[in-house]
């Protein structure tokens, strides 16, 4: 325990304040509910394993959280943050790992420059709670590769089974997670023993109960993305499409280039630099973003802003 504390107090300080202060600053300023906490309680307020748009979980989660505090509104939006607060504690953890201890907070403070960590972060929806666990994805597989113990993978294993819980898009990094284990030496030695596929298992096994119930809801999760996707015509729709999206994203999370400026611009490489990590997480975030960016360029429509579509 005294290794997590000790040179990390700037980082928890920072995140109990920014989880504390964004909170504050979202009651304030949510006069009225947002749409999408409306939605999320509405469901919730019925214990289903799945909701004609999505899987249960953060419609749970608002539900815990207004029954735990008695329907003070502030306690969902402090839900929302604190799975946003998960996914940065978990991309700072991976930051210690590859740059070292005392350069870690600076790959995690440039997302007070991003709106969906901070003005934005207090709805609580599916893409905010998978954004938490989208990282404690990518975090809890490295961390098994590197211990190769039972109980990380079992960790693995639960976080997967919960993201899917959350969204269908966890599919992706699982995706992207496969490809990384064939690729990194590592990872197909992992392959080898029953470890990885029994953590898939157990994360199939939680997800199993909304398959179940989707099976006797005429898939009706499907039939929405179905009628919510569909294809622009031509290329050109397709480049423009592309276009929007990046200008869109750009401005959204600019804060995420702040890191990269400073790696391009960097002379050496920091000490703590492990280049199987970094592989790891080369494969792991560019393959999801790269799938997204050429299913938009075909002509795919992508719903990418924060909102339960």
């Amino acid at each position: 325990m005294h290794q997590w504390i000790t040179g990390s107090l700037p980082f928890w300080a920072w995140l109990l304040a920014r989880t504390l202060g964004w909170t504050a600053a979202a009651s304030i300023r949510y006069q009225n509910q947002p749409v999408d906490v409306v939605e999320m309680l509405a469901w919730g307020s019925r214990w289903e394993w799945g909701y004609y748009k999505h899987p249960p979980l953060p419609a749970w989660c608002a539900e815990m959280a207004a029954w735990a505090s008695g329907g003070w509104l502030p306690a969902v939006y402090l839900a929302s943050y604190l799975f946003l607060a998960a996914g940065i504690w978990a991309a700072w953890r991976l930051a210690r790992e590859l740059l070292g201890p005392d350069r870690a907070i600076l790959a995690v403070l440039p997302l007070e420059a991003t709106c969906f960590f901070t003005w934005m972060g207090g709805e609580l929806n599916h893409n905010t709670a998978l954004t938490g666990l989208w990282a404690l994805g990518i975090w809890s597989l490295w961390m098994a590769l590197a211990k190769n113990a039972w109980p990380m993978w079992m960790a693995y294993g639960a976080i997967v089974g919960l993201g899917m819980l959350c969204k269908y898009n966890m599919a992706l990094l699982l995706a992207w997670q496969a490809l990384a284990l064939l690729a990194l030496p590592e990872g197909r030695r992992a392959l080898a023993t029953p470890k990885p596929w029994v953590a898939w298992l157990g994360g199939l096994l939680l997800f199993s109960p909304h398959l179940a119930w989707l099976a006797g809801h005429d898939w009706i999760t499907l039939h929405y993305l179905a009628a919510r996707g569909g294809t622009r015509g031509g290329l050109a729709a397709g480049a423009m499409g592309l276009l929007g999206f990046l200008a869109e994203q750009s401005w959204m999370a600019w804060g995420l280039f702040i890191p990269l400026f400073a790696l391009m611009g960097g002379r050496s490489r920091p000490a703590g630099t492990k280049p199987e990590l970094a592989r790891y997480l080369a494969i792991t975030t560019i393959g999801p973003l790269a799938t997204i960016l050429l299913m938009v360029l075909l002509g795919k429509k992508v719903i990418v802003a924060t909102g339960t579509n």
